[in-house]
């Protein structure tokens, strides 16, 4: 199998306690409105994406099949439709649903587009037409013809946040209060935050008007600084995870819970039921995939340097810099803040590439974009994956086998997830299943300097 001792191990561990990532869904749609209800069991697709660095929420997409007049009932109450989907563990084996497992349970609201009818049948075949749809007749025609219908699945919390805007003055805060603050406007009562590295107390902290739950955020990480090492900001689950992005170091995240990667060769155990399961609170994953590896270490040095040098606003002042009679030039040192980074691998490694950043006061805008090109980006595959069992910046441990077949690992953070869905024939050939395949997106140390 060409594995070290020590990965052998490790699949071992894993592989015979796997969980069981066989789904069977039920999938209602219901207006709390109206009392509308609809179970729909025509399911094409349902595919989740996690972008922890570009988004801050989840992004769900159901495709479904409908027939005409099922489509009609859920245009006539798209207004405040919501949705839940539950997906229940199945076993193949015994060809049952496994009642002593919890499902796994969405709750959402729901969107789609209007569909035009006219170029999807024959106009004859549907009745009278307006702009709710379908009114009469009520045919035969309708209940067999099917269309296709994807709908958009938002999350409650998310719906509800994205029309708030907030403003106001804080006098005598921190930034951990700043954030408790905020998402207390927003209405979220679960919050996990990493303990921000910004510890000044702000006698008056401003925060403009017209500040949404996409704008905050970075509002405060790009104008007093929240982290040396990023800002990374997600909601789901009905919390609000606030972390450090492109901080590696174990332990320094909002939540005990590790991600473990174990990396094998392609091609092992190709026919095991599932390639995950739970240890002492921590996720264990084995990736049967290739993984994709990109070392922004050497180029973002040489192309972005490893030194940034700023004037400072807060210290400048009229007289700052003074003219000799000599002609010799004197400045204030306080004027001027390098920030420098802690030489990895690149090309020459004693070398020091500096870079100006023009005028800056927030030395953590600084130390953030070092951070984020002084690392390992890579990306692997879970086949047979649990849907959203990962978390927000949750802190990842990758246990690979290096070009001399030797054990390593590295520490990083999980950079996101997509959860692509496949669908199974059941035993009796009329339910459907689900499983799904998903790429992990994580960031990870650099190479160590020798």
């Amino acid at each position: 199998m060409n594995m070290s001792k020590r990965l052998e191990n490790e699949v071992d561990a894993v592989l015979p306690y796997c969980d069981f990532t066989t789904y069977f869904p039920k999938l209602v749609f219901h207006n709390p409105n109206t009392e509308f209800e609809l179970r729909v069991t025509d399911i094409y697709a349902f595919d989740i994406q996690q972008n922890f660095i570009d988004s801050y929420m989840s992004e769900y997409k159901l495709e479904i099949s409908v027939n005409i007049a099922e489509y009609n009932q859920l245009l006539e109450n798209i207004q405040d439709l919501e949705c839940t989907l539950v997906l229940y563990p199945y076993s193949s084996v015994y060809q049952r649903i496994l009642t002593n497992i919890e499902p796994i349970i969405f709750k959402t609201r729901a969107i789609f587009n209007k569909v035009d009818l006219s170029t999807i049948v024959g106009i004859k075949n549907l009745g009278e037409q307006n702009d709710e749809g379908v009114t009469s007749p009520e045919t035969a025609n309708q209940a067999q013809i099917h269309i296709k219908l994807p709908v958009y699945l938002v999350e409650h919390e998310v719906y509800d946040t994205r029309h708030i805007q907030i403003n106001g003055i804080l006098h005598n805060v921190t930034m951990e209060g700043v954030i408790h603050w905020v998402a207390y406007q927003f209405g979220f009562e679960n919050v996990s935050v990493v303990t921000p590295d910004n510890d000044d107390v702000y006698s008056n902290l401003v925060i403009p008007p017209m500040q949404s739950i996409a704008t905050i955020f970075p509002y405060l990480q790009n104008t007093f600084g929240i982290y040396s090492k990023g800002l990374g900001y997600f909601i789901t689950n009905n919390s609000l995870y606030v972390y450090p992005q492109f901080d590696t170091t174990i332990g320094n995240s909002h939540s005990s819970s590790v991600l473990h990667i174990v990396s094998i060769p392609k091609g092992n155990f190709p026919s095991s039921p599932s390639y995950s399961t739970t240890i002492d609170e921590d996720l264990w994953v084995v990736s049967i995939t290739n993984a994709n590896v990109n070392d922004t270490s050497t180029t973002g040095v040489e192309n972005r340097g490893n030194v940034h040098a700023s004037v400072n606003a807060d210290n400048n002042r009229d007289g700052g810099v003074v003219v000799n009679k000599d002609g010799s030039v004197v400045r204030d040192a306080e004027n001027i803040t390098v920030v420098q980074t802690a030489l990895s691998e690149s090309a020459n490694t004693d070398s020091q590439i500096m870079k100006f950043s023009g005028v800056r006061t927030n030395i953590y805008n600084s130390t953030s974009e070092m951070s984020a090109y002084n690392g390992v980006y890579l990306n692997t595959g879970w086949v047979r994956s649990k849907p959203c069992s990962i978390l927000p910046g949750q802190s990842v441990i990758y246990h690979y086998d290096d070009v001399d077949d030797e054990f390593s690992i590295k520490h990083g953070r999980v950079m996101g997830v997509t959860y692509n869905s496949e669908l199974l024939p059941s035993s009796t050939g009329m339910d459907v299943l689900i499983t799904f395949m998903s790429v992990i997106y994580v960031f990870l140390e650099p190479k160590k300097k020798e």
